[in-house]
């Protein structure tokens, strides 16, 4: 544990350092976000915050005290995401060139990395429901919705950030109790690196002077790893273990993803295109701050998590805790529909 609290403490370093370093290179060379009708932030934001949080999680990898060799196809996509998360930052590639490289990279895991989703566990009152020869698409289509529903949350300061926080760390809290020593310490390093990047990003001040964005090389490849993460606890856990807790965990941006999509399908438009029908959005437009959202948010994402620990802890029926989801939804549809027509003529 002693060397586990070090190697934290030289990640969250390795992140501010790189962070100061990288910040005035990224102004020079135009790798910043520039306001405009669609992004409502105050001057031009270096987009360096994926970059700098992957070279400090580096930097705290190569100091643990744990084997890689189970890790390698997760780095090899995380680079080759990162790659493509770079050159959609300089310049925007299409939404269809982005979804090609995630199943990619997440087939290559998959496959590769032979990790998949095979039993979904008893969410219909009846039997367990076992994939089998659909596990690798299930695993693939799953990865692939969850590191866009990560990149939908980057839309106000410090949200996503904040919101993957909380969800890294009941994944850590999971991972804990299951005894999973290398998941866990990955975990919390990655929680280093987020607290750092949170530094420069939470709405805490609004002209804070080194601020920069995550950008989506840090929202697709956290998304990646969470996915990695959820699908490696769900397959190495014991039989004891309840699947949908891990949903809950994750309940937030999935919620948010599929009222997008809905509103968008609803209204003609491609679902992963660039947009304002996130709830984050309806929040801002009914004139709350920043820093209300992201705390707003966090409390949500503390609250599904806390359904997703106690279903696992007190192994809650897996039926009755997927029902409760859908209920949730539901509700979260509703309310959403409610600040829109509540703001359609503002």
């Amino acid at each position: 544990m002693e060397r586990l609290l070090i190697s934290c403490i030289f990640t969250f370093m390795a992140t501010i350092i790189a962070i100061l370093s990288v910040r005035p290179l990224a102004i020079r060379i135009g790798l910043i976000d520039i306001p405009d009708t669609r992004k409502k932030h105050y001057g031009k934001i270096p987009l360096i915050g994926g970059v700098c949080m992957l070279f400090g999680l580096g930097v705290g990898i190569l100091s643990l005290d744990i084997s890689l060799v189970q890790y390698r196809f997760l780095l090899i996509a995380i680079g080759i995401l990162a790659f493509a998360g770079i050159l959609d930052d300089f310049h925007e590639l299409s939404p269809y060139k982005k979804l090609v490289i995630q199943f990619l990279v997440s087939f290559l895991i998959i496959f590769f990395g032979k990790l998949s989703i095979n039993n979904l566990g008893n969410l219909l009152f009846y039997k367990p429901i076992l994939l089998g020869y659909l596990s690798i698409p299930f695993t693939v289509l799953g990865t692939v919705a969850l590191i866009n529903a990560i990149n939908m949350t980057d839309g106000i300061d410090g949200l996503a950030g904040t919101v993957l926080f909380i969800q890294f760390s009941f994944l850590a809290i999971l991972s804990y109790h299951l005894k999973l020593d290398s998941d866990f310490k990955i975990i919390i390093l990655t929680l280093s690196v987020l607290f750092a990047f949170l530094w420069f990003n939470f709405p805490y001040k609004r002209k804070l002077k080194n601020k920069i964005f995550m950008g989506d090389v840090g929202s697709m490849t956290l998304g990646l790893l969470l996915a990695w993460l959820l699908i490696s606890i769900a397959k190495k856990a014991n039989q004891d273990f309840v699947p949908v807790s891990l949903l809950w965990v994750i309940a937030l941006p999935i919620y948010d993803m599929l009222l997008v999509i809905i509103v968008r399908l609803k209204n003609k438009k491609l679902p992963f295109i660039a947009g304002r029908e996130h709830l984050h959005f309806l929040f801002k437009k009914a004139n709350f701050s920043d820093t209300q959202i992201v705390m707003i948010f966090l409390c949500l994402s503390v609250i599904f998590g806390l359904v997703g620990y106690f279903g696992f802890k007190f192994q809650l029926s897996e039926s009755w805790m997927f029902l409760t989801f859908l209920v949730t939804f539901l509700i979260y549809l509703l309310f959403a529909r409610f600040l829109f027509i509540s703001l359609k003529n503002k």
